[in-house]
């Protein structure tokens, strides 16, 4: 989780660079405080810390993502919705770890089939899930903007994105000089 925000940071950081553009110093300084926040988790162990760092990360992330956003306006939809979706499963993450004594004793009392979408947990990996997919398009989506590509993405019920289609690929076979009309 730490470590996939920091690469969405990096691809949205790199969005608007050279085709050839690495940034190492950038990569350096996501490695280091990565390192920083997992060793110091690993002594202190204190998951409000990690829960802090994570947010402080999801906040950048927005903000690179309005960059983008007013770059390329018809990004608009698959970042609203990969925005909503860590929004809604950090909130729900967190509620679940402020209060799982309570949510577990509330599920308890639930038949099995209610109680099960009162794993917030789970709504957790899978909101992230879907929204990481779903920015991994919207990251794709940017760098063929950037590079003048013509693209498009494809919705599933028209809302839902999946696919990212990318209409103008370029022949990049060797060609061969010779005449063949012989």
């Amino acid at each position: 989780m730490l470590y996939g925000t920091c690469v969405f940071l990096y691809t949205l950081h790199h969005r608007s660079k050279a085709h050839n553009y690495v940034g190492k110093s950038y990569i350096a300084v996501l490695v280091i405080i990565s390192m920083i926040v997992t060793f110091t988790y690993l002594i202190v162990n204190d998951p409000v810390l990690h829960q802090v760092f994570f947010g402080i990360l999801v906040l950048i992330v927005i903000y690179e993502a309005t960059l983008a956003l007013k770059q390329y306006p018809i990004i608009k939809h698959p970042i609203t919705v990969t925005l909503t979706c860590y929004i809604i499963a950090f909130t729900l993450w967190n509620i679940d770890n402020l209060c799982c004594p309570y949510i577990r004793s509330t599920r308890n009392m639930l038949p099995t089939g209610v109680g099960a979408i009162t794993q917030l947990h789970a709504w957790w990996h899978l909101l992230v899930g879907y929204g990481t997919y779903v920015h991994i398009l919207f990251g794709a989506h940017v760098r063929a903007l950037h590079f003048k590509r013509k693209c498009a993405m494809k919705h599933l019920f028209g809302f839902f994105p999946y696919h990212l289609e990318i209409l103008d690929i370029p022949d990049t076979a060797p060609h061969n000089n010779k005449n063949t009309d012989e």
